[in-house]
């Protein structure tokens, strides 16, 4: 289980204390049809707006229902981000997982190295939410020197060290708290890191930036990544086309 319950339990003090709208889960590339055929047998729907093709070229989840009068969202994921930013090790990540008490229930979580990463990509998918913020500040503070060393590793692995690195600083002003030098190693350069910088300065005047400001960080990251950031603004076109 990626985000969610789990990290209620470890980082927020109770596995009720994080609020969520669904359950995200984490399988290898290859177990997701067998995955997939799990739900369907356990009585779950299907429930993907997007188009099949869609999502198996361009895409990293899926989503089933719960059945019953209160429905709940499931998603199947088999990466943390879209493949066009780079290869994400889905297979060392889950070998690395741990045993989390969830109170009624131990569920299976990622480290707080991989979860970091994985709740920095979330912080930008969502816009800079508080939860998503919060969520990266209280696993950060655990961290030592040693596991940012992980944690930038695998981030340049998957190929957003830029976005860990923009969700980091956002979420230390956001809660101040010291981030670790060895995040300097992933600073990005030119007009990205100029704008988080301004980004940052203005945080503590608003409790949330607003739609133009999220548009404008979100073009400046497509534009820092040059060659892919074409191709992510490619596949974006199309993901709009298809919603």
């Amino acid at each position: 289980v990626i985000k969610g319950l789990p990290l209620g339990a470890r980082f927020w003090g109770d596995a009720a204390a994080r609020p969520a709208s669904d359950i995200d889960v984490l399988v290898r590339p290859s177990d997701v049809a067998a995955a997939q055929r799990a739900f369907e047998e356990a009585g779950f729907a299907h429930d993907e707006p997007l188009p099949a093709w869609y999502v198996d070229r361009h895409f990293y989840h899926t989503c089933f229902r719960c059945p019953g009068p209160a429905p709940f969202l499931f998603e199947l994921h088999w990466d943390i981000k879209r493949a066009e930013f780079g290869v994400t090790p889905v297979g060392e990540m889950l070998a690395e997982a741990v045993e989390v008490d969830c109170g009624n229930r131990v569920l299976r979580a990622l480290s707080p190295e991989c979860q970091v990463v994985v709740s920095a990509v979330h912080v930008l998918r969502h816009g800079l939410a508080v939860r998503d913020l919060l969520d990266v500040a209280l696993i950060a503070v655990t961290l030592d020197s040693r596991g940012w060393r992980e944690v930038t590793a695998l981030a340049t692995r998957c190929g957003v060290e830029r976005l860990l690195y923009v969700a980091t600083m956002v979420a230390a002003a956001r809660f101040d708290y010291r981030v670790d030098p060895h995040l300097r190693s992933v600073r990005p350069g030119g007009m990205l890191g100029g704008y988080v910088d301004r980004l940052i300065s203005e945080l503590p005047l608003v409790s949330r930036p607003g739609p133009s400001t999220v548009r404008r960080l979100k073009t400046s990251l497509a534009l820092s990544l040059g060659a892919r950031g074409a191709r992510l603004a490619g596949a974006e076109a199309v993901h709009r086309a298809a919603l």
